[in-house]
């Protein structure tokens, strides 16, 4: 009966532990810099990095951020989200930066307010050229 009992216990132990990694989240890490375009005004860069999923049906996207050189990339959120590494920064005039991208686009944000290491906000608009054919 003991060994019976035990053997109860093992196996619902295996079969929450299994459910547990089978409801577990898809977590994305970022990995390869695909960009780094700086501006003409001076502190600002746009970056582009390569994020890998564990979910193996999720393709690659790409994260793009406008930030500075102090600035860490864990502490902003990406302005643009799609599945084309090669998105070109095309125009930088008066707060508006102009982009092409010809991928899937996944999360698009045109307006950011970017913080200077002097406490300072500085305001810029995106200006997207979309090219996505399915």
């Amino acid at each position: 009966m003991k060994a019976l009992k035990s053997i109860f216990f093992i196996a619902l132990f295996c079969t929450v532990a299994f459910a547990a990694w089978l409801l577990m989240p898809a977590q994305s890490t970022l990995e390869k810099q695909v960009l780094d375009a700086p501006f003409s005004d001076a502190p600002f860069k746009m970056v582009g990095f390569r994020s890998i999923s564990t979910d193996p049906e999720v393709d690659p996207m790409y994260h793009y951020y406008v930030t500075t050189d102090d600035t860490k990339i864990s502490d902003i959120d990406p302005f643009l989200i799609t599945t084309d590494p090669f998105v070109r920064l095309t125009g930088n005039e008066e707060h508006t930066l102009t982009i092409t991208v010809n991928g899937k686009i996944t999360q698009y944000k045109n307006d950011l307010w970017l913080e200077l290491p002097d406490g300072k906000l500085h305001h810029w608009y995106v200006s997207a050229i979309a090219g996505y054919v399915r």
